[in-house]
């Protein structure tokens, strides 16, 4: 009898034990998940609304934090070192997608691993950030609190707080099934979504799961076509262009300038004199119009991939860095296809040479040479970042070295980068901004902005001055790659009502109005301006995605297009913007979809690009001359 008491006993004292750990995992589970979803969503009501709206997925991150705390403590068998160590795992990536998303305009997502150097932590320095600025966040301490408190516990219970052999092994395994179940539960994500929206609806943890599914399913695609058929159809479409090819070959000198747009399109404000008159003046009198960028506020790469390729992000997903998660060998471009043509091809970025795997990109697309923030010799720096000015000073002294023949110069500045929001931030500043509808820390951003693209409109005078003087034919592109993201959610731009409800296009595409869609237009509008020195006619462009701008230029060159740009020529005569939120025929209808009589274009599009990105390049030799 006292044997059956003593083995009952032993029962429940082990099933206490066992109740006991999982009520520790699942404090400790629910402890990290508050963390994650506190820090990165920044209000405790938002938390809150969250939980109620979506409860499932607020239990499956719980359930998600069990099993990574279950196996970390089952590896080291100390709960509040496995504790400490899964908490600091989870306060890094929401610390890191907190400072991301303050000043890049996106939470950190799985193609963020990819880079060598995160484009968040690069950024830091010249941020002017506080790594500590996490801790002016109230609702930290009550959580550094609780933290305290489950370490607390852990120590006082210690006796319970290791497992047997046995136990050790069991747990184990299954917080590895449990982590593999998890993993396979979750559906890819919608490609138009936008992380940030992804993960305000999903929570941080479903919503990375959901992005590295996506990301998985776009790196291992690739489209099983008729090569003959493909190559038929391209041919056919490279027969219209009947345009005779010119024998010159002008130099050929592009720069992106960082988040150039016209700010005076904004309304209800008054700025005291025009930021960029010598932009406005080129437009007037040579060939301009109007970009539609795939991106707003952030990832200057992708408009770089769009305009050096002739490919288009429509067929990524919305967000992902295409240099740094896609590109991984020889990409033809317009730097393979002007080095046919004999010219000498040069890069110039006035930042980190690492900054999107510039280093190694540029060198997939044949680029000669690469140039970036360490070629500059004590530059002139304006805000946080070499000046535009010196960016054209850079530009003319390669010209000046190279004189073998004709050259192509493509060039991105970083001058007009955010932050905008520092008061002194350029204490030249000559801007004067009023608005009844904005506050004094909106008023600084616009200040400083308009100072920005000011400093970038002198240094396309520089550069027009300079070419006016040379002999030999030269043109000079000057486009911006997006709207400048001034604060959080497009908020400046809906208080001065220059946009209503067009950001919610990428959290909801699917249920948008043609009011919306229309304003998408404006949030993803930027322009160019193609000056020339040998008397070339103006042109407009109504309307462009940027991955045309390219092929435009050859056209308006009369340099003899590859038989994919002569495609594209066609294809933009017919729908001359393609993207992930519309798409623009040429009548000037703008619609979420293509139209069906253009689909075909569409589809032998995405295969190529395939293809080119995935495939095994059959396709290639099309990009050349």
């Amino acid at each position: 009898m006292d044997k059956v008491a003593g083995e009952t006993e032993k029962y429940k004292d082990t099933a206490k034990d066992i109740a006991f750990k999982i009520c520790l995992l699942g404090i400790g589970a629910l402890l990290l998940v508050t963390v994650l979803e506190y820090i990165s969503r920044g209000s405790i009501l938002s938390f809150f609304s969250w939980i109620s709206d979506k409860f499932l997925h607020f239990s499956f991150s719980v359930v998600f934090a069990f099993a990574i705390l279950a196996l970390v403590w089952a590896l080291i068998n100390r709960f509040y070192i496995a504790f400490i160590i899964t908490f600091l795992l989870y306060l890094a990536f929401c610390v890191i997608s907190f400072y991301k998303y303050a000043h890049l305009g996106a939470p950190f997502i799985p193609s963020d691993v990819l880079l060598v150097n995160p484009s968040f932590a690069s950024l830091l320095p010249d941020l002017h950030i506080s790594y500590f600025d996490i801790f002016k966040l109230w609702w930290i301490y009550p959580l550094l609190l609780a933290l305290g408190g489950i370490i607390y516990l852990s120590v006082v219970f210690k006796s319970k707080m290791r497992f047997k052999k046995i136990e050790r092994f069991v747990v184990l395994a299954a917080a590895i099934l449990l982590i593999v179940v998890l993993c396979l539960i979750p559906r890819p994500a919608n490609m138009y979504i936008k992380p940030d929206n992804l993960y305000q609806q999903n929570g941080f943890t479903l919503g990375f799961l959901q992005s590295a599914k996506s990301l998985g399913d776009f790196r291992n695609q690739v489209i099983a076509f008729d090569e003959k058929e493909i190559r038929d159809e391209i041919l056919q479409c490279a027969g219209k262009d009947e345009k005779p090819a010119s024998a010159e070959k002008p130099n050929v000198i592009v720069v992106l300038s960082e988040s150039f747009w016209d700010v005076t399109q904004l309304p209800n404000i008054e700025i005291s004199s025009d930021p960029i008159p010598t932009f406005r003046a080129l437009s007037e009198q040579y060939a301009s119009g109007r970009l539609i960028s795939p991106t707003y506020g952030g990832v200057t790469s992708n408009v770089e991939f769009e305009f050096l390729t002739g490919l288009t992000c429509k067929y990524f997903p919305a967000e992902s860095n295409v240099y740094a998660t896609f590109l991984r060998g020889e990409t033809p471009s317009l730097a393979s296809y002007f080095k046919s043509m004999g010219y000498e091809c040069t890069a110039i970025h006035s930042y980190k040479r690492k900054f999107f795997k510039r280093h190694k990109v540029y060198s997939y697309f044949g680029f000669d040479e690469f140039l970036a923030e360490d070629d500059f010799e004590s530059p002139e720096i304006k805000g946080n970042f070499i000046s535009d000015r010196e960016l054209a000073k850079k530009i003319i002294e390669e010209f000046e070295a190279n004189d073998d023949g004709p050259q192509f110069i493509f060039s991105v500045s970083m001058q007009n980068h955010m932050p905008y929001f520092l008061p002194d931030y350029y204490p030249d500043n000559k801007f004067e901004v009023k608005s009844d509808l904005l506050d004094e820390d909106d008023l600084y951003r616009i200040k400083n902005y308009c100072q920005g693209i000011s400093d970038a409109d002198a240094s396309l005078k520089m550069l027009v001055d300079y070419f006016s003087k040379v002999e030999e034919p030269t043109v000079i592109l000057f486009f911006g790659d997006h709207l400048p993201a001034l604060d959080e959610n497009a908020a400046i731009y809906k208080k001065l009502g220059f946009i209503k409800d067009s950001y919610l296009i990428f959290s909801d595409p699917e249920n948008i109005t043609d009011e919306v869609l229309e304003e998408c237009g404006k949030l993803l509008s930027t322009s160019f301006v193609l000056w020339n020195n040998f008397g070339q006619e103006k042109a407009e462009a109504e309307n462009m995605s940027v991955n045309f701008l390219g092929t435009y230029l050859l056209d308006y060159l009369g340099l003899e297009k590859p038989e994919f740009n002569s495609f594209l020529w066609d294809m933009y005569n017919n729908t001359p913007v393609v993207g992930h939120y519309f798409t623009v025929d040429k009548d000037g209808k703008m619609t979420k979809s293509v139209p069906e009589k253009y689909k075909r274009y569409d589809e032998v599009y995405r295969i190529v690009q395939n293809d080119i990105v995935f495939g095994d390049k059959k396709l290639k030799d099309l990009f050349y001359r």
